[in-house]
Order: C-alpha cells, then structure tokens, then sequence
C-alpha cells in the first residue's frame, strides 16, 4: 500500500488477508474491522466472512455466525456473490457446532452457489454437513451428500477431509449393517493416510481411524 494516498478497499482486504496467512492471525482483526466500519464495497462482506472464519478457527461460534448473519442481511452493493455463498456455510456451521437448529436449506443453497463462485472447499463443507443431518432421515440422500463432499474436498487440494468423509462413510456403513461396504470405505481412508510421511496425518484422525477401526473389528466378531 502506497503510504502517501489511503489504500482502497481491495488494498486493505489483501493486506489483512495476508496477515491471516502468517504466524499470528489475529493482526489482521482490526484492518478487517476498519473495512466493515468504512462500509463502502463489497469488500465489505468479504471482511465478515474473514471473521467469520477467524472466529470459528477459535470456537468463537456466537460470533462467528454474527458476522456470517451480517452478510446474509447486507446490502446487496455491499455483498459479493462469493461472499454471501460462503457466509451461508459458514453460519449453519456455526449454529450447529453451537447446538443449535440449522436450516437445511440455506445450507445446500449456499453449498451449491460456492460451486458457481468456485469455492469448492466451503462447498465441500456444506454437503458434508448435509450429509451429516440427513442420515436417519434420509439414508440415500446422506451418502450422496458425503460422495459429493469427497470428491470436492479432492478437487480443491485438501488432503485430510477426503480420509475424514471416508471414515464417516464407513461409520455410515457400519450403522447401515453393511460390513463389507464399509471395508471398502475403511480401505479407501488408509490408502491416502499411506500416502503421508509417518506422524505427518494428525493425532485426531489417527484417534478416529483407530475406533473406525474398532467398531469394524466389532461389527465382525459380533457377526
């Protein structure tokens, strides 16, 4: 930014994201407040969702989803398409890890219109999540959402969400009755985890893996 005009919206949006990018996060809190305060462009609501996710990372969720709920009522000249589809994941994320009702359909709009604004992670997400509160009600439904949200969470680079859905899957499975098929997912999850270096895969999948593993050996002897 060239200290002898004031930076514009986008200057600071990239200034403050490339401080979320570094060692400590938290540095870019008051430059996306200042562009909030100057409520001038879309820049705006891209700004809240940044916080939106900063506070979730922090299990900040009632103010997670504020900001989140800030996009979805904005103005529409101050809210970019990208913005509100992500706010919409973001806020049915925050409501439930806060125990609280999510609506079902915001969810899948905005898990579909992150795939038009090319957001196939958040996307990812959205359908996981789905997949998550269709299984006792709609057996079929869940496992597509969560093949879905596999899937994207490859195209989009990420390499631990995929073995994390397939362990769901399996789980899925398992609560299915269906053994065999959740081998195959179980199978599929260990063939990526093989393809990180030793202690590279992180403790909270290991410690799932492991009761995946358990509850498979279970379902097998009780069989």
């Amino acid at each position: 930014m060239n200290p002898a005009t004031p930076p514009s919206d986008p200057e600071l949006l990239a200034a403050a994201r490339e401080l979320r990018a570094g060692p400590i996060p938290e540095d870019a809190v008051p430059m996306l407040r200042q562009i909030i305060a100057l409520a001038r462009s879309p820049a705006w609501s891209e700004a809240h969702v940044e916080l939106s996710v900063h506070h979730f990372s922090r299990g900040e969720y009632e103010l997670s989803a504020e900001h989140a709920g800030n996009v979805l009522q904005g103005r529409q000249e101050l809210v970019s398409d990208r913005a509100r589809a992500i706010a919409g994941i973001m806020f049915c994320e925050a409501r439930c890890s806060s125990d609280q009702d999510v609506d079902d359909d915001l969810l899948w709009r905005s898990a579909e219109a992150c795939l038009n604004v090319q957001e196939p992670r958040y996307a990812a997400i959205g359908f996981e999540a789905l997949g998550h509160e269709k299984t006792t009600v709609d057996p079929r439904g869940a496992r597509e959402y969560l093949e879905r949200a596999f899937q994207l969470f490859v195209d989009s680079g990420d390499r631990r969400a995929p073995i994390r859905v397939l362990m769901n899957l399996a789980r899925f499975s398992l609560d299915q009755g269906n053994l065999d098929e959740a081998l195959v997912y179980r199978d599929r999850a260990m063939a990526l985890v093989a393809e990180f270096p030793p202690h590279r895969v992180g403790r909270l999948l290991e410690q799932q893996l492991q009761k995946l593993q358990d509850a498979i050996a279970k379902e097998g002897t009780d069989a």
